[in-house]
């Protein structure tokens, strides 16, 4: 069973990858059993209409130097352009995981919920 350290523990170590012609590294916002909120602040046109038009995306779920591999889909999006700068924003559903990468996950949340009630 993989226990993680709460101690210095913070969303910024909590991130997504996903290669679609090269790879895009993007915030986590939320996490849950079920699905994956997200912001990408460096990716193109391309890479987001990948996205949205995709019923089955595989993606690297990172926790700090660890990560799960999980199939999602997208289920909401919203692009913003602030100051010139685009803002891809959404959450993903999670519809394929492992079930020792479930437990990881399931392990991940309970620490995160554990670190903020300190």
């Amino acid at each position: 069973m993989l226990k993680f350290n709460s101690e210095h523990f913070t969303m910024k170590d909590v991130y997504i990858n996903i290669d679609i012609n090269g790879i895009v590294k993007g915030n986590v916002i939320d996490l849950s059993m079920n699905g994956i909120g997200f912001e990408f602040t460096s990716i193109n046109m391309e890479q987001i209409e990948f996205i949205k038009n995709s019923d089955n995306i595989f993606l690297k779920l990172f926790i700090r130097e660890l990560f799960i591999l999980i199939g999602v889909k997208l289920v909401w999006s919203l692009l913003k352009n602030e100051n010139g700068a685009d803002t891809f924003n959404g959450g993903f559903t999670i519809h394929t995981i492992s079930p020792d990468d479930n437990i990881r996950l399931s392990e991940l949340i309970e620490t995160m919920r554990s670190s903020k009630s300190k």
